[in-house]
């Protein structure tokens, strides 16, 4: 009696573990792929540039204090989103809240834009001369893999049905 109990309690513990790992790798999903963009972009510029000791230190501090104000403009742009698409269930919509959710938003996004420009300003500051030029050269492929790869094209529409005659 007390064995059987006891199989009911580990198979009850082993779903429970099963359950929060696939809900661990379903949330985190979503988010990993930025995070393995950006490690991957970060090991590229330290690769490529040749970076010394010392600025591989001063990069991966300047870097990590970069994530963290960027991941707190993350989480006010989507408390952001919510509440400006929330007002499309509410009974009265208050369309001056719209937009000036709307004017937060891109104010917001300008911040996100304006801070990864003053890094990559401040990541260009700590390099030599000859680094500089190397980072010019491989900006571009740099700002590529960062950014999310963009939407696909549109699917064409239908033609429109024909027009039936009298």
């Amino acid at each position: 009696m007390n064995n059987n109990r006891f199989l009911k309690i580990v198979i009850i513990v082993l779903i429970l573990i099963n359950l929060g790992t696939l809900g661990f790798i379903w949330f985190r999903t979503a988010k990993s792929d930025t995070s393995i963009r950006r490690s991957v972009a970060a090991g590229f510029l330290v690769k490529e540039l040749d970076l010394s000791d010392a600025q591989r230190k001063e990069y991966f501090r300047m870097r990590r204090n970069h994530r963290i104000t960027l991941w707190k403009l993350e989480e006010a742009d989507q408390s952001l989103h919510s509440r400006f698409f929330n007002q499309l269930f509410s009974e009265t919509p208050d369309l001056k809240m719209v937009h000036d959710l709307a004017d937060s938003i891109a104010a917001n996004r300008k911040k996100m834009e304006l801070l990864t420009y003053e890094h990559f300003m401040h990541v260009r500051q700590i390099l030599t001369p000859g680094q500089q030029e190397k980072f010019e050269k491989i900006f571009d492929e740099v700002i590529s893999i960062v950014l999310p790869p963009p939407p696909p094209p549109p699917a064409p529409l239908p033609p429109p049905p024909p027009i039936p005659s009298e």
